[in-house]
């Protein structure tokens, strides 16, 4: 009964560990959907400046930026805790991204260790 009890203590614990989110080495958490795409980043000669993924809260939900310095100014795709994309904005096209400027910066979650 005492193992017993201590395997359901163990595999409770870990459930409410996985919260779907990364910790990583910088302040922030992010959703574990833009690991692989991180890692694919790290695979890669580093970026001036440095590649960062930004949180913000837009129209009632947390959303995600990638700052890959190539396009900067050009392109968006802010991406929600799914990483599904929310809204596209494209400096020569234009945007979906309405209200887009009321955005708050909450924090950086990533930036690139190198």
């Amino acid at each position: 009964m005492k193992n017993k009890l201590s395997i359901c203590a163990v595999i409770l614990l870990f459930i409410s560990s996985c919260d779907g989110k990364v910790k990583d080495h910088y302040q922030g958490t992010y959703p574990s959907c833009f690991q692989a795409e991180l890692d694919s980043l790290l695979s890669k000669p580093p970026t001036t400046p440095k590649f960062k993924l930004a949180k913000y809260y837009y129209n009632d939900e947390y959303v995600y930026i990638k700052s890959d310095y190539q396009n900067v100014n050009y392109f968006f795709n802010p991406r929600n805790e799914h990483c599904w994309m929310v809204c596209f904005f494209n400096g020569f096209i234009g945007s979906d991204c309405y209200g887009w400027e009321d955005a708050e910066f909450i924090e950086i979650v990533w930036e690139d260790p190198r």
